[in-house]
């Protein structure tokens, strides 16, 4: 299988690891549901060729990756929408990022500014977050961002 969407449905429970076994899939759209829980490190394991992963509005926690795993396929990434927390994960850097959407939900730090150095990224939303400190003078690098059509650091009040 080579894509799986199975968004706006009433799933929940836990996200099943065994999606890490799927070697194929490129593709999973499980936003809109019910899922509660980690997000399992095997959705980022080295060889996987998954890189289209929208887990937006589900009910999933926890930090992100927070293994040492390897993050290197991921173009589109959907994470909005959740409970995760901690700090976002500087290893998110090593992949051909293009889209990135981190916002509505509980990440914690500083505006990472290793993001300045993600020369593929077009969009980037991490509002509504509990991120602090300056918008990195890095983030000036992203000629795609400067262009791009969705931009948001915004912060909750």
């Amino acid at each position: 299988m080579l894509r799986l969407q199975m968004s706006k449905n009433m799933l929940e429970g836990m996200l099943p690891s065994s999606f890490g076994d799927m070697k194929n899939l490129q593709c999973l759209d499980l936003s809109y549901n019910k899922l509660s829980g980690d997000l399992p490190i095997e959705l980022a394991r080295n060889g996987s060729k998954l890189f289209f992963l929208k887990l937006s509005n589900n009910m999933l926690e926890g930090e992100i990756f927070p293994v040492s795993t390897g993050i290197n396929s991921f173009k589109y990434l959907y994470l909005d929408g959740n409970n995760f927390s901690g700090p976002i994960p500087q290893k998110l850097s090593a992949s051909p990022l293009s889209s990135v959407d981190l916002s509505n939900n509980n990440f914690s730090g500083n505006v990472p500014s290793w993001i300045g150095y993600i020369s593929s990224l077009t969009s980037l939303a991490l509002s509504n977050n509990n991120l602090k400190g300056p918008i990195p003078v890095d983030y000036c690098r992203l000629e795609g961002l400067c262009n791009a059509p969705h931009f948001g650091l915004q912060y909750r009040p």
